[in-house]
């Protein structure tokens, strides 16, 4: 048994005894959408490959905390180390504190004096900017194993699948305090301790989701109508779902770099009434006219 097959199964084990979901809880999504979740080693693929040149890994970013650098340094250095790929970091900030990542990846800055970040509004900005077959929206806290990146990256690549998040909605926490043993075992996430991780949620639908381009661009993008923090990743998932794409996710965890939490990483903040609304406004409606609404509302002149 491989180093990730048994870290798959020791993580597992310990998830289901920490589990307080109900059987109906836990992927709840993927029922709702009748989303397979596809086994890494039903792709067949070269658990070698480091060549994903015709990906672009779109990763906002607003460091209102210490420990948001912390995170997307060790994100950012995590993808590099298995991977040769295209990394597009687009920071928002009244001044630019994250120039220096120019040295590791493509860095953009939009100005804004608001604490609340528009996260919607600049992954579309930088996701027009990319000329890579395949995009993924990649979040600042955001780690998910090898074998699950690749398998996800192949079903999008032979057009098997227009959007695959790749882990099954199953997310851990991973603390500050543990980036130093990552770090140590060269960012084999198998390598770490099932214990050193912790349960998060159990039906998780955000951090890292991977899209053909063209059907990114033809489904309406992020929807700007989301501001702040809450919903827009459920929005995503229920409009592409209804709109027809083909969409699935990978056997494995999403694991989350922990971090502080002011009123912009809340459920409480100013716009969270506004962003429920929005989703249950798409949820309300039918194929046709959601159709109508992506390309009269949603689409990016």
């Amino acid at each position: 048994m491989s180093y990730f097959d048994r870290f798959r199964l020791k993580l597992r084990q310990y998830i289901n005894t920490k589990s307080t979901a109900k059987n109906q809880d836990r992927f709840a999504t993927n029922k709702k959408y009748n989303i397979e979740v596809i086994d890494t080693e039903s792709s067949r693929i070269d658990k070698d490959c480091r060549d994903l040149n015709d990906v672009t890994f779109l990763i906002p970013v607003k460091i209102e905390h210490p420990d948001r650098e912390k995170n997307i340094n060790l994100s950012i250095d995590f993808l590099r180390h298995h991977f040769d790929t295209n990394i597009m970091v687009a920071e928002e900030s009244s001044n630019p504190q994250l120039e220096y990542l120019k040295d590791k990846c493509q860095y953009y800055h939009y100005s804004t004096n608001s604490i609340y970040t528009h996260k919607t509004k600049i992954l579309n900005k930088i996701a027009q900017k990319t000329d890579t077959e395949i995009i993924v929206i990649w979040d600042t806290d955001s780690l998910v194993e090898k074998l699950q990146i690749l398998t996800a990256y192949k079903l999008v690549k032979d057009k098997k699948l227009d959007m695959v998040c790749p882990y099954d909605g199953i997310c851990v926490d991973f603390s500050q305090s543990s980036h130093q043993y990552l770090v140590r075992q060269k960012y084999e996430l198998s390598k770490i301790s099932p214990a050193l991780f912790k349960l998060n949620y159990e039906d998780s639908v955000g951090g890292a989701v991977f899209f053909n381009r063209e059907i990114f661009m033809e489904g309406g993008m992020m929807n700007e109508r989301f501001v702040s923090y809450g919903w827009e990743d459920n929005e995503l998932i229920e409009r592409f779902a209804k709109l027809g794409y083909r969409i699935g996710r990978i056997n494995g965890v999403l694991v989350h770099l922990e971090h502080y939490r002011d009123k912009n990483g809340s459920k409480n903040n100013l716009f969270a009434i506004n962003n429920r609304q929005e989703l249950q406004k798409v949820q309300m409606m039918n194929q046709q006219q959601l159709r109508a609404y992506v390309e009269e509302c949603l689409k990016v002149k």
